[in-house]
């Protein structure tokens, strides 16, 4: 058997081969930083799919995303700094989505529901959460939960329609 160094060479092919797979790998994940100071987000990302992006974001700002359509096949690499609104708009631009805004969530928002770029009609009745913030409530995987109250339609009494009464002209 051949050595090289005292160890054999059969080793040394194989730890050459995984690091020329891996290096490779790791540069296609992508990378996401979020970072948050005094309200204002900052965020650096180098080749990450849009989901992975709001998934980071739905995390520390403690809201649910979900995707009930397809998520675009584009990754996205820049920096996006601002307010939450700012940022979540500057990312949504080319999806469309629902946000629900609640007074008792972290950020102000409750949850985001992305309903895949526009033209595109194929949403899914049940799609599950991509990512469920809340802190002690799990993790993703976990179902849409319901809003805190309840809309109720207003009742309105029903009174029959009066007739229009003619002023004489002067």
């Amino acid at each position: 058997m051949r050595q090289i160094k005292g160890k054999p060479a059969g080793l040394h092919c194989v730890a050459i081969a995984l690091t020329a797979f891996l290096i490779p790998a790791m540069a296609i994940a992508g990378t996401i930083t979020v970072n948050e100071e005094q309200g204002k987000l900052s965020i650096e990302t180098v080749d990450a799919p849009i989901d992975e992006i709001l998934a980071q974001i739905a995390q520390t700002q403690e809201f649910q995303i979900v995707r009930m359509g397809a998520a675009p096949d584009e990754k996205l690499s820049g920096q996006f700094s601002g307010s939450l609104g700012v940022v979540i708009a500057r990312l949504l631009q080319n999806e469309n989505h629902l946000i629900i805004h609640s007074a008792k969530a972290k950020a102000g928002i409750a949850r985001i529901v992305l309903f895949g770029p526009p033209g595109r009609s194929d949403a899914l009745p049940n799609a599950a959460p991509l990512a469920v913030a809340a802190r002690g409530r799990g993790a993703a995987g976990m179902g849409p939960q319901p809003l805190s109250r309840e809309v109720i339609a207003p009742s309105v009494p029903a009174v029959p329609p009066q007739p229009i009464a003619k002023r004489p002209r002067s």
